[in-house]
């Protein structure tokens, strides 16, 4: 998990139809917020819009193509616009009964979306599970304050997670409460991540290998090499972070 540049630029898409919608969901629940605290009435927030595909691009170019979570490339699997707060309803805890409405304002606002797997976003992992910190004051409408809100989840567009989360090989390990959490929510621990990571953590020691070995490697094979350990340490790389955590412990000099 890395920190991720959210674009400046909204996508028109947004800008123009999805900031409207937020505006007429804001109205419509100042008009008769019972109707929607008693679900009579529920909020229909439009895939078209915040799934455009001028929205999924812009946020895919912006992570490389990679899950905003889990940094798994999206190369075979098409992924999914992500709401950072759930747009419908959301969970405290996992087993807990669905409490709606949800983040009704933030359907098509940009700073609430990412660029995520279907498995991180998946019912399983943090599908409408957001909990916060103990003491923290969560926004049921758009009048309340969000900034009294404390996550337990990680936004990576916003914070970084590398304060939080770091690896030791291909196992994923947590610095903080907010780390810890975060794994839990989104399975950064499951099975078929560290099988991925494990498989990049072989080829950087097969290439450190290389490096240490130098005296008895072509100069061609110990540059390669290095540039294959400097290429996964890039942004663009998945698995990026436990590749910068796994160099770092080797020690190994790319200069």
């Amino acid at each position: 998990m890395i920190k991720i540049n959210r674009p400046l630029a909204i996508p028109l898409r947004l800008s123009v139809e999805g900031a409207a919608a937020d505006l007429q969901n804001r109205n419509d629940y100042d008009a008769s917020p019972g109707s929607y605290t008693s679900l009579i009435i529920e909020f229909e927030i439009l895939n078209k819009i915040y799934g455009h595909v001028s929205v999924k691009s812009a946020l895919r170019a912006a992570q490389f193509n990679k899950c905003c979570f889990c940094e798994k490339d999206q190369v075979e699997e098409d992924g999914t616009v992500e709401h950072f707060r759930p747009k419908m309803g959301f969970r405290e805890k996992r087993k807990e009964a669905l409490v709606k409405p949800g983040y009704y304002w933030l359907g098509y606002t940009w700073t609430n979306l990412l660029f995520c797997c279907s498995k991180c976003n998946g019912a399983r992992y943090k599908g409408n599970l957001f909990p916060l910190r103990a003491g923290s004051a969560r926004a049921r409408t758009h009048n309340d304050d969000l900034s009294l809100e404390d996550p337990y989840l990680i936004d990576p567009a916003s914070i970084d997670p590398r304060a939080h989360i770091y690896f030791d090989d291909e196992m994923v390990k947590y610095r903080t409460d907010y780390g810890q959490e975060t794994i839990h929510i989104l399975g950064l621990d499951r099975t078929t991540l560290n099988d991925f990571r494990k498989a990049l953590i072989q080829d950087l020691k097969s290439r450190i290998i290389t490096i240490k070995a130098h005296r008895f490697c072509t100069p061609a094979q110990v540059a390669e090499a290095k540039q294959f350990l400097r290429d996964a340490q890039l942004p663009s790389a998945k698995f990026s972070a436990a590749a910068i955590d796994f160099i770092a412990k080797a020690g190994v000099a790319l200069d």
